[in-house]
């Protein structure tokens, strides 16, 4: 991969729970590396937090969502996935912290 790119979701931005967007730009290629840290709100990172990853499909009809797999954060919080950028799919990242 022949650029970087990152998100920073400020302190703010949470403090009101709004649904935050942002916007990114990837090159144009079929596969992006997906790199995040979790952290609980006093900033700890937040180890064992399972990221189940999920892709909706638009190109179908009715949509469909199907579960494609988990990541489990380490020590540190992080997390890493690889995606495939498919035209019309998204993709759903959902946090479950460690019971």
């Amino acid at each position: 991969m022949k650029t970087y790119t990152e998100i920073i979701i400020t302190p703010e931005e949470l403090k009101e729970k709004y649904l935050i967007c942002k916007s990114i730009v990837i090159p144009k290629n079929h596969q992006v590396l997906v790199m995040g840290i979790v952290v609980y709100e006093d900033h700890v990172p937040a180890s064992g937090v399972t990221v189940i990853i999920s892709r909706i499909d638009s190109n179908q009809t009715p949509i469909i969502t199907t579960k494609i797999g988990f990541v489990i954060t380490d020590a540190e919080g992080k997390f890493i996935t690889y995606l495939e950028k498919i035209d019309k799919v998204d993709y759903l990242l959902e946090f479950y912290p460690p019971s």
